[in-house]
């Protein structure tokens, strides 16, 4: 069986309590410890001292008396490295009998870890020809080094001044074993059995004096443009760990975070695994998910993450389920979300709803009882393709199933009481923008739709708040500033956001090359500036694709090197800034190509650049909450729902909704993203403004955005295309037909408005008063103008530029964040 070279946990939390407090391994807290010698095989590093960042080098020489009939090894890192028999490397997790010969072999492995020291687990056996059994175990009998000497790795090297290796904990040893049985893999059956037995005696432990803390109280709050998460008086940064407990590699991230100093960790509940049977509810695996968190962070808060789909009981209740407009729900073969005619709860149900009250009421009441409860701040319950609160299947033109058609029939006063939601052949032929008087049942039934969406999610926010109070309730919801067809437009902001129990949305970034890789931008799907008029808290979800996951991964949205992950990591974290938002870090499970290993953030390169910017985030001190930007774009989630139900292939309408934010952030000018609510509602005056999808406002916005245009004395464009509303906004706006094709063409569009570039366009710059973010990828000598006079700090070098306007030269990917000085 091939295993995995795990990059795993004993990082953080060896470096953080060894090195700070002088503990030994067996003291760490919040750990299950077993007594030692369970297994034979143990994890060890060279008997140096910690380091922040850890190398070392391992060899073990041993005879094989005759030709090997049978024989295999296998191998784990503490975070990585490669490993090397009788000076040949391995390619693989696991050799065979053909790696050894007979007389004199050496096992080899040179092992990095960021964040403590590096170790190494080994496990193998070689029978020979002759009958005899040679065990191979790593163990304090291996020879370990620090420093690299020429031909290490060859059986022959001589090493006599290298000193035999530290024992750190056996193959079931904790915290590796929290994400990841190793036992499987690393023991004999009769040493499994005995760990088994010990481990039933001994369950995990949660920190020391947590049942007398008190219940949770948590709220957002904002710091200028910065939002916080208040926790019974403590501040927080929105900074969460989602990689939850799912996966081998979990527990390391969530102690490499911890070293960090991240406090929030979520963990995820799947029907699979508490639904037992049509309305019978177990959680009972929250409980092991939160002993495992609790043991990589004793300081961490938890927040649970669950689907509320509920499959069995949906199953036996046909009359709840969504209807599909081109073909009956449950005939297909695939169980995709997004694209099958899969059997899920229509959001209208009122059979649905019922048990989802039960189930969420079940669900606080098991939290309620458990000892983590009061580490838990928050809950986000999901629903929706891929857990995201978009209507199931939306490709198929759903939801036109019994109870969303019985909700249209009520829907505006009884206006459709006899009619059907219309069927996809009428939702299509228009081109692309729909006249609300031409297409008004189409519109209207959108509405209707997306209303039951809503109503589904803030009821259940409210139930959660009835159930856990003073716990924050957040979703995956309003990607306001992506193409999906109409019925997949999770939009209405202002809807949601309105509600007090809505504490916070999430939303990853496009997913193309170029918001992805080094060079491009990296900016919401939602709009941050509407959470700041609610006072409520954007999570950007970082689920990036970095260069050591490179075999699995698309590799045209993939980082290609150690430096590219440690710039993006550095560009993603510093958009908290500007956006004002919070970041979540994201691993998906599986990824294309076959490979089954996570995105994860556990490689040095990308931690380092995390800590790098974290630490300039701080030395950054107090952001303000107004940009000083007087340029606006403006999009208007309401258009997401006067789409033609193919507009988002038109090509035209995603160069302007998906990719249009792209390149603008790309032109080397700075502005403000905003919706049109935001415009119109906003004290403060903008000069220029950029109407991106205004296409066909309704009379009391366009009203309301001609008043504020007057206002203002501003100079404006306006995106139209085949069915926009002509002069809908005044006549003093300028109307463009054909969006700007690339970053040179929008930074055109910016400067016939008279906006100034901070940077040639091809760069991602952001300005938030006295901080701009500057990024690229080039390989040049550039030359930078700060929006005020006076000097600037580069706040991860420290250099201070006297003068605004400077030359920057790069070799390649680069973060930087200046500061104007006092």
């Amino acid at each position: 069986m091939m295993v995995r070279t795990l990059f795993f946990v004993l990082a953080a939390i060896v470096a953080v309590t060894c090195k700070s407090y002088g503990m030994e391994w067996s003291d760490t807290p919040g750990v299950r410890r077993n007594p030692g010698n369970l297994t034979t095989a143990k994890w060890i590093w060279h008997s140096g001292p910690v380091l922040r960042e850890g190398e070392a080098f391992f060899r073990f020489a041993f005879d094989v008396p005759g030709d090997a009939a049978d024989a295999f090894v296998r191998v784990a890192m503490v975070d990585g490295g490669e490993w090397y028999l009788n000076g040949k490397r391995q390619t693989g997790r696991e050799a065979g009998r053909d790696a050894f010969t007979p007389g004199r072999n050496v096992f080899a492995a040179h092992v990095k870890n960021y964040e403590g020291a590096a170790g190494v687990l080994a496990f193998g056996e070689i029978r020979t020809r002759g009958g005899r059994v040679i065990p191979l175990r790593s163990t304090r009998s291996f020879k370990a080094c620090d420093k690299i000497a020429e031909g290490w790795e060859q059986a022959g090297f001589d090493d006599a001044r290298w000193a035999n290796a530290r024992e750190i904990a056996d193959a079931s040893g904790e915290p590796y074993s929290v994400g990841h049985d190793f036992l499987a893999d690393f023991a004999t059956a009769e040493e499994r059995a005995a760990v088994l037995d010990w481990r039933n005696a001994h369950p995990l432990t949660l920190p020391a004096g947590l049942e007398n803390e008190p219940e949770p109280v948590a709220r957002i709050v904002y710091e200028g443009n910065l939002p916080k998460i208040e926790v019974n008086g403590e501040r927080l940064e929105p900074d969460f760990n989602s990689t939850g407990m799912s996966h081998d590699y979990a527990a390391n991230v969530a102690a490499k975070t911890a070293a960090l100093g991240w406090r929030i960790n979520q963990v995820a509940i799947s029907p699979s695994a508490y639904e037992k049977d049509v309305g019978v509810y177990d959680f009972s695996a929250l409980d092991e998910m939160a002993h495992r968190v609790l043991a990589c962070n004793p300081a961490s808060y938890l927040v649970l993450n669950i689907n509320i789909s509920i499959p069995k009981w949906t199953m036996a209740h046909p009359e709840s389920w969504v209807g599909y407009g081109d073909g009956k729900a449950g005939d297909c073969e695939g169980n995709d979300d997004l694209s099958d005619r899969v059997v899920r709860p229509s959001a209208a149900s009122p059979e649905y709803r019922i048990e989802k009250r039960r189930l969420v009421g079940a669900l606080c009441e098991y939290v309620k009882g458990r000892p983590w409860s009061r580490r838990v701040i928050a809950l986000r319950p999901c629903w929706g393709v891929y857990w995201e609160w978009h209507v199931y299947g939306f490709y198929h033109s759903p939801d036109v199933g019994p109870a969303m058609t019985v909700a249209f029939r009520r829907w505006k006063g009884g206006r459709y009481a006899s009619e059907n939601p219309p069927g996809p052949e009428e939702r299509t032929g228009y081109g692309v923008a729909l006249d609300g008087a031409k297409c008004a049942k189409v519109v209207d039934f959108y509405e209707c739709m997306q209303n039951m969406v809503v109503d589904l999610l803030t009821e259940t926010a409210k139930e959660i708040k009835k159930g856990l109070p003073g716990r924050l309730v957040g979703a995956y919801y309003g990607y306001a500033v992506t193409a999906h067809p109409p019925e997949g437009a999770n939009v209405m902001l202002d809807n949601v956001l309105s509600s007090p129990a809505v504490d916070f949305l999430s939303d990853p970034t496009a997913y193309t090359p170029g918001s992805r890789r080094a060079g491009g931008p990296y900016y919401h799907r939602t709009i941050p500036a509407t959470f700041h008029r609610y006072g409520k808290l954007a999570l950007i979800e970082d689920d990036m694709r970095h260069h050591h996951i490179l075999e699995y991964a698309v590799k045209s949205i993939c980082a290609a090197t150690p430096r590219e992950s440690r710039m993006v990591m550095r560009r993603n974290y510093l958009n908290r800034m500007f956006d004002g938002c919070g970041i979540q870090i994201f691993d998906p499970g599986g990824l294309s190509g076959g490979g089954t290993r996570p995105c994860t953030h556990d490689d040095p390169a990308v931690l380092e650049g995390l800590r790098e910017a974290m630490e300039a985030t701080r030395k950054a001190g107090e952001v303000q909450a107004d940009s000083g930007n007087d340029m606006a774009v403006v999009y208007d989630w309401r258009q997401c729902l006067k789409m033609d139900n193919k507009a988002y292939r038109d090509k035209v309408f995603r160069r302007i909704v998906s990719q249009g934010p792209e390149l603008m952030y790309t032109s080397g000018m700075v502005f403000d993203l905003i919706s049109l609510d935001d415009y119109v509602s906003a004290g403060k005056p903008y000069a220029r403004v950029v109407f991106a999808n205004v296409f066909t406002p309704d009379g009391r916005m366009a009203e309301a955005a001609r008043a504020k245009l007057l206002r203002d004395g501003a100079k404006a464009v306006r995106l139209v295309l085949p069915g926009s509303v002509r002069g809908g906004l005044g006549a003093g706006t300028e109307e463009i037909e054909t969006p700007p094709r690339d970053a040179r063409g929008w930074a055109g569009v910016f400067a016939g408005l008279g906006a100034t570039p901070i940077a040639p366009p091809g760069n991602y710059v952001r300005r938030q008063c006295g901080l701009v973010l500057f990024h690229t990828a080039k390989r040049a000598r550039q030359r930078l103008t700060m929006p005020e006079d006076g000097a600037y700090e580069e706040l991860f070098s420290g250099h201070v530029h006297a003068e605004p306007s400077f030359d920057v030269e790069t070799d390649g990917p680069v973060t930087l964040l200046y500061r104007k000085t006092k």
